[in-house]
């Protein structure tokens, strides 16, 4: 330890400020590669948990929509009323058929598939028995 007792000041601040700076970088770095992590995370988040159920959500909201406006346009009386409920069940079935088509693109993982399983078909059938439906 005498080496070190016989520098000059200069040299023991110059070390010190030194080995603060190396402290400084080193923990820069890992706060950033950890941010980055987390950012990482977090669109993974978004993109497969939040944005999937918003999907299943909205698909949901537009089929019953669909079926409010179609059952509707089974009690109307008047020609034109008919008409227009039916374009809105219409337009309420194409954005539940595009928010499911969406739903299962960005489904991912073994539980959504498990669900997709049970689902897919149920889906499937309902909207063709309402096209059809539509087309009577």
């Amino acid at each position: 330890m005498t080496w070190f007792n016989n520098l000059r000041l200069q040299f023991k601040l110059l070390a010190g400020f030194t080995l603060v700076l190396v402290l400084l970088a080193v923990v820069a770095v890992v706060g950033v590669l950890q941010l980055q992590k987390a950012s990482d995370r977090t669109e993974s988040m978004y993109s497969h948990n939040l944005l999937a159920g918003q999907n299943v959500l909205e698909a949901n909201r537009y089929f019953i929509a669909f079926a409010r406006d179609f059952r509707g346009a089974v009690l109307a009386t008047d020609p034109a009323r008919r008409t227009t409920l039916l374009d809105l069940a219409r337009t309420d079935l194409q954005h539940g058929s595009d928010y499911w088509a969406a739903y299962i693109e960005g489904a991912t993982g073994a539980a959504a598939a498990e669900q997709l399983a049970k689902l897919e078909p149920l889906v499937k059938e309902t909207t063709a028995t309402r096209t059809a439906a539509l087309c009577a």
